[in-house]
């Protein structure tokens, strides 16, 4: 297979476009300097723990959301121990919950978790974020991409309302 290279004008229209979506969507956003240098399969691990324990509640969103902060933010490590520690206390877990996740997250049922994942979202056709799979009417659809919300809520049959339904520009 031939290796695809981006063309350096298609670079430089991603970096604008993230600028325009950081605002539309309220989420501060930052590319790091270098992204090749991040490996997030520990905070995959982590995150895969914190889903398996958690069947109800948000604490998988909160943690998930400061692990996004410390790499698209502030530029902060999501590899170490240490750093998966303090996102975990920002997210609202306790030091034992999270020994318990560090713990758990080098253990062979949850490397087999993620592989499992990872295998689902192969056989989708994954390649990227955000990658969303709808079932409807027993089939599966798949959307690439922050641009395909409208077209996805059409095909759940919900209206689109837009990251802000309640503020129109002028407020935001």
């Amino acid at each position: 297979m031939a290796q695809v290279t981006t063309p350096p004008s298609k670079l430089l229209y991603m970096v604008s476009d993230l600028k325009r979506l950081s605002e539309y969507f309220g989420v501060p956003m930052f590319q790091p300097s270098s992204l090749s240098e991040k490996d997030s399969l520990n905070a995959m691990r982590f995150v895969t723990v914190v889903s398996e324990k958690e069947k109800k509640g948000d604490t998988l969103e909160r943690v998930s959301r400061e692990l996004w902060k410390r790499m698209w933010r502030t530029h902060q490590d999501i590899i170490q121990p240490a750093s998966l520690t303090e996102a975990g206390l920002k997210a609202g877990l306790s030091a034992n919950e999270l020994e318990e996740i560090l713990t758990l997250s080098k253990s062979q049922p949850i490397k087999d978790k993620l592989k499992s994942i990872t295998q689902e979202a192969l056989e989708y056709k994954c390649f990227g974020l955000p990658f969303i799979v709808c079932h409807v009417n027993g089939k599966a659809e798949v959307f690439f991409g922050s641009d395909r919300f409208e077209l996805m809520a059409y095909f759940i049959g919900e209206k689109w309302m837009g990251p802000h339904p309640n503020k129109s520009k002028a407020t935001m």
